[in-house]
Parts: structure tokens; C-alpha cells; sequence
């Protein structure tokens, strides 16, 4: 690793807390890589400076590359705090020898997002068979639970037109059995106690089921939060690449203006020595020079301008659509919640008088016998 990337304070270049979330990180390094590219500023290292902005975002939004240099960020800190004349010395040096008009920078810029929109199509497919394999799991528990709900509904059917089909036959067959009379009640409250025992069986599952559907739902939610953060990802990187191919075209657009501006320069040039004795014709000459550096500068202005009007604008309307969809969100949940509280209230209300109406019956049941 170069002695720059292990010694810088990654979190003060992007200008967070190192307990920053991925998308402070994000909003942070989109807000400075507007303010901080080499093409609106003319400083000497502004090069430099963008090229370690880059080298901050791409290592604090990796979660891997993060835990690895957070790890070593407080002897970062110390070493950074002890050393200042070192730091300075160093900074000193790389704008001396920095390059405003770096090609190859802006190519592998584009390259590494290329590779980093790679890895994340390959973590999002890993997500996504994790998810499927999880959901495949819950709903074949589901199924597992449901009949064995059913299982039991049946079995009290069964047993209630057992008790139906029982109580029709006349009380005068049973008259001369008191003995066998007895032994039945046995069975019959060793019944009911069966028959309360299937209900709590039956109760509990009823109870895991709604915990295996509320884990689909919450799977559900992280999978498309998941799903959106991976496609913001995405177009954030593609909002960055296309403004690197954009300043690419715009610098080369400039470069071929200057080579242009130079041959005619230097023929002009070459014309006026030809014609020294033409005093008018070399002020002619001069004064068309002089407007063509205008022309060029303002042309240059002008497509400065536009650069920072393209770039706000994309900005405002990201923003713009992350606080939109961000609403939308937090009124789903809200109603999806209030939803489940009331589904919930009212099942615990069902359960409660479900209960109920078992000890009722139960009691009628020791009061008849």
C-alpha cells in the first residue's frame, strides 16, 4: 500500500465522523467531488487532491476495505498529529510534480468504477440467493405449520361428531351399566382434557405461523432496502462516470482548440515576418489574436458553466428523489405497523376469547356431567 493511502485521515478528507453511515459517506464525497475537481479548480494539486478524495470514498464505502483501515485509523491519527513537518514536506512535493491535464487518471477513475460496479453485481447476486434461500426456508415452515394446524382442526371435527353421534343413543342402554357408566365419564374428561391439550398445540402454532410470516415480511423489507441501495449505488456511479467521460470529451475538445490556436498562431506568426514592412496588416493580425483569446475564453467559461449547472442539477435531483423515496418509505412503514398492531391486538382479542369459550364449555361440560 503507498505511504499516501496508509497515512491519510480518510474521514477528514470526506469531512465525516468515523461512526458515519454508507450514505453520509456517499452525499459527503458526491458534495466534494463537485466542489474539488481538477476543472474548477486551478491550483496546482487540485489533481492530487481529487485523486485522494476518490481513494477515501472507495475505501470508507467498502465494508471490507473500512474494518481493515479503521483497524489502523488511531495510528494513522498519532502518526499524522507527530509528524506534521513530514506531512507538509510531502504535500509540498506532490504539487510540485502534479499534472492538470492527467488522461490516465480519468481512465482508470472510469475503470475502477467499472470493476467496483462488477463486485457489487456479484454481492447482489450472493444477496439475492441468500434472500431466496431464506424466504424458500420460512414458507416451507409455513406449510409444515399450516398442516399441522389443519391437523388438528380435523381431529376436532372428528371428535365432535364422535361426541355428536354419542349422545343420540338412548340413555336406556347405558342404565344397567353403571360401572361401564363411569368409566366413560373417565374417558370423556380424559377427552376434553385431549381435546384443551390440541387447542394450546394448535394455539402455539398459530402463534409461530404469524412469527414465520412477519420474518417474510421483514426479509422482504431489508431484501428491496437491499435492492434500492444497490441500484442508487449504481446510478451514482454512472451520474460520476458520465461526468468523467463529459470533462474527458470537454478537455479534449479544449486540447484541440489549443493545437488549432497554435498553428494558427505560429502561421501567423510566420506571415507577419514575411510582411514586416505591413505595419497595418501585423495590427490586423494582432487584433484578431487578441479577439480569439476572448472567443476562447469565453468559450471556456461558458462550457465551465454548463459543467457546473449539469453537475448541480443531477445533484438536486438525486437529492430530490432520495428524499422522495425516503418518505414513501417511512409512510409505508408507519401503515404497514399500525397495520400489524391492529391485526396483532385483535388476534390476541380472538385468542382471549377463544379460551374463554374453552373453559366455558368445559365447565358446562363438569356441570351437565
Amino acid at each position: 500500500m503507498p505511504q499516501a493511502t496508509a497515512t491519510s485521515d480518510y474521514y477528514a478528507i470526506l469531512e465525516i465522523d468515523q461512526n458515519a453511515t454508507p450514505d453520509e459517506i456517499t452525499k459527503s464525497y458526491k458534495r466534494l467531488a463537485l466542489l474539488r475537481h481538477p476543472d474548477r479548480n486551478t491550483t496546482h494539486n487540485s489533481t492530487k487532491a481529487f485523486q485522494l478524495l476518490g481513494e477515501a470514498y472507495e475505501t470508507l464505502k467498502d465494508e471490507s476495505k473500512r474494518r481493515d483501515y479503521d483497524s489502523t485509523y488511531a495510528q494513522i491519527k498519532t502518526t499524522r498529529s507527530s509528524q506534521p513537518n513530514t506531512t507538509e514536506r510531502r504535500r509540498t512535493s506532490s504539487t510540485t510534480n502534479s499534472n492538470p491535464n492527467d488522461t490516465k487518471t480519468d481512465i482508470a477513475r472510469i475503470a475502477a468504477i467499472v470493476r467496483a460496479k462488477q463486485e457489487r453485481f456479484a454481492g447482489w447476486s450472493q444477496t439475492q440467493t441468500i434472500f431466496n434461500e431464506k424466504i424458500f426456508e420460512l414458507k416451507r415452515d409455513i406449510i409444515d405449520l399450516q398442516s399441522a394446524i389443519q391437523g388438528f382442526e380435523d381431529t376436532e371435527t372428528a371428535e365432535r361428531a364422535k361426541d355428536e353421534g354419542t349422545k343420540r343413543w338412548p340413555a336406556r342402554i347405558f342404565s344397567h351399566r353403571s360401572r361401564k357408566s363411569v368409566q366413560a365419564q373417565e374417558k370423556k374428561e380424559q377427552k376434553e382434557r385431549d381435546r384443551l391439550q390440541r387447542l394450546h398445540s394448535k394455539t402455539l402454532r398459530e402463534i409461530e405461523l404469524k412469527k414465520k410470516w412477519s420474518e417474510i415480511r421483514d426479509h422482504e423489507t431489508l431484501f428491496e432496502t437491499k435492492r434500492q441501495e444497490f441500484y442508487d449505488a449504481n446510478k451514482a456511479d454512472d451520474i460520476i462516470k458520465s461526468a468523467i467521460e463529459q470533462v474527458m470529451r470537454i478537455k479534449q475538445q479544449i486540447h484541440q482548440q489549443a493545437e488549432r490556436y497554435e498553428k494558427e498562431k505560429a502561421a501567423r506568426e510566420e506571415a507577419q515576418r514575411d510582411r514586416d514592412e505591413q505595419f497595418e496588416q501585423g495590427q490586423r493580425e494582432a487584433a484578431r489574436e487578441k479577439a480569439e483569446r476572448e472567443e476562447m475564453k469565453m468559450r471556456r467559461e461558458e462550457l465551465a458553466e454548463a459543467i457546473e449547472k449539469l453537475r448541480v442539477e443531477e445533484a438536486l435531483k438525486l437529492a430530490e428523489e432520495n428524499r422522495k423515496r425516503n418518505e414513501l418509505q417511512q409512510k409505508q412503514e408507519a401503515k404497514r405497523r399500525k397495520k400489524e398492531q391492529a391485526a396483532e391486538q385483535q388476534r390476541r382479542e380472538n385468542a382471549e376469547k377463544a379460551a374463554e369459550q374453552a373453559l366455558e364449555d368445559y365447565r358446562v361440560g363438569q356441570t351437565a356431567v
